[in-house]
């Protein structure tokens, strides 16, 4: 065995790329051992096909190898790696800019990138992306992504939809997903071909570039000729079934058939709520403090949860997330990440676990808001909701409001609807059948006092009881909506009352 030469060109996606040989015996294949930092890392056989190498002049094109760097050394701190023959041979080290006394320097990037290219459907391609910090171990979603035709950028997008599959599949961000309608204007080529990569770096997400094939204009004449014969008779069916359908008795919507009812029921609010300009022609427009005490979330979960307040319709509020001591690192980096990226959210870390009380009393002394809106760590809230909460408030004089909700799985559909009555003092004192979305004028809180922490697990039904009593039936408003969703996880009352008994 000759002296092994080691040519080494770079590091790419997280592998040392290069190629060796045995000056003895160029086509046999060599076997490098690899130590990172002095301590043994691996072996690899040096025999991927390296076509650039044999036309230099080399014996062999199998000389290539690509190692990958183990997931301990991408932390972005500078390491060393050394090559040694299989046998304890002399090793040649080419020297370049990154080889320092035989070694080769590098310090890895703790951040990486997963994505892909769904497919294209309805004249739309969808996909997602999230960015994977190896450091924290957060995924995180709402990542920009670049598209491009014929190798110049055409459009750029960002990776915000709501993707539950993505975030039970990889537990990340849920709001991960991108869809991308193509302009006619792109369609200059047959096929069309796009990259999506993330913006500012060299990734292209998976399946990309993604190829659209394209009709011709007879084609598409025909088809259109077609699809108005379709459509007139569809109208035919359609009234023929309409006939039909008239002598059947008709159906009523079931528990089980909610999420459907659900989903039409949300785009309704969204289109009453824009149309009737209410919050436009509102005149006053105070702070609402909503109190958001946090132990040890789900990521997916809490990441959904602060992104359904940022999205709310009426934007003066506060979040107020105070960390009871969950002692979860990159929770605290997610919080930070969170009250950097928007000021109206505040951060508040208890040095000790106090319980549910003394976190949420935390966060009402923080508040400066004229109303309270309490929310927990892992549920969602419909947009509107405080825009509809306010506007009841403002126009009924009511000190303390709650509305109807629902709950949501990991796949997002809804389920249990409760629609609740209006005030009713005695079912309060048999349950606390108000629940959320509780509404409370801050003023009125303090005058009753802060949670009880002895009452801890029904904390709030205690203070509802205790703030009703300062109250008049007129000051009590049930607000006939479905605001809210709670979240149903193996560790809350929402999937089984004996999770907290």
């Amino acid at each position: 065995m000759g002296r092994i030469v080691v040519h080494f060109d770079k590091f790419a996606n997280d592998a040392v790329i290069g190629w060796a040989y045995d000056e003895d015996d160029a086509l046999t294949a060599t076997v490098l051992h690899i130590k990172i930092d002095g301590a043994a890392a691996g072996s690899i056989r040096c025999d991927l096909p390296r076509p650039d190498v044999r036309q230099s002049g080399h014996a062999s094109a199998h000389v290539g190898f690509a190692f990958p760097i183990p997931a301990a050394f991408m932390d972005g701190k500078v390491h060393s790696i050394a090559f040694s023959g299989a046998e304890g041979g002399e090793t040649f080290l080419l020297p370049n800019d990154a080889v320092i006394g035989n070694k080769i320097s590098f310090m890895s990037n703790p951040i990486t990138f997963v994505g892909q290219v769904d497919g294209f459907g309805d004249g739309t391609i969808r996909g997602w992306a999230f960015a994977h910090d190896r450091s924290s171990g957060t995924k995180i979603g709402a990542q920009q992504i670049l598209i491009f035709s014929r190798g110049a950028p055409v459009f750029q997008l960002k990776a915000d939809q709501f993707r539950p599959d993505v975030a039970t599949a990889f537990d990340a961000d849920p709001n991960c997903g991108f869809s991308f309608s193509v302009p006619r204007a792109l369609m200059i080529s047959n096929p069309v071909e796009l990259q999506f990569k993330i913006a500012y770096t060299n990734y292209e997400l998976k399946n990309s570039p993604y190829s659209l094939v394209l009709l011709d204009a007879d084609i598409v004449v025909s088809l259109q000729n077609v699809s108005a014969q379709v459509d007139r008779l569809f109208s035919q069916m359609w009234q023929l079934r309409r006939s039909i359908q008239g002598l059947i008795p008709a159906d009523t919507h079931t528990i089980e058939s909610y999420d459907h009812w659900a989903q039409q029921y949300f785009n309704a609010l969204e289109n009453e709520m824009a149309s009737s300009g209410a919050l436009q022609d509102m005149k006053q427009h105070p702070l609402i403090s909503i109190i958001c005490p946090t132990y040890r979330p789900r990521y997916p979960d809490f990441i959904a949860a602060v992104q359904s307040v940022i999205a709310q319709t009426y934007a003066h509020w506060e979040m107020i997330i105070v960390d009871d001591a969950s002692a979860d690192e990159n929770l605290t980096d997610l919080i930070a990440d969170f009250a950097a990226g928007d000021k109206r959210i505040k951060a508040i870390s208890r040095r000790e676990n106090g319980g549910i009380s003394n976190a949420t009393n935390d966060a009402l002394a923080a508040a400066k808001g004229k109303y309270i809106a309490f929310f927990d760590h892992d549920d969602l809230l419909v947009p509107q909701a405080l825009e509809v909460m306010l506007l009841a408030a403002l126009g009924s004089g009511a000190k303390l409001l709650y509305c109807d909700e629902d709950k949501i799985n990991d796949e997002g559909v809804f389920s249990d609807l409760n629609l609740k009555p209006d005030w009713n003092y005695r079912l309060l004192l048999s349950q606390n059948y108000i629940c959320h979305l509780l509404f409370v004028e801050a003023a009125l809180i303090r005058s009753v006092g802060l949670l009880r922490t002895a009452c801890d697990g029904a904390q709030d039904h205690d203070m509802i009881i205790r703030l009703t009593e300062r109250l008049t039936d007129r000051e009590i408003c049930h607000v006939p909506e479905i605001l809210y969703h709670w979240r149903k996880t193996p560790t809350s009352t929402a999937q089984s009352g004996k999770s907290k008994p």
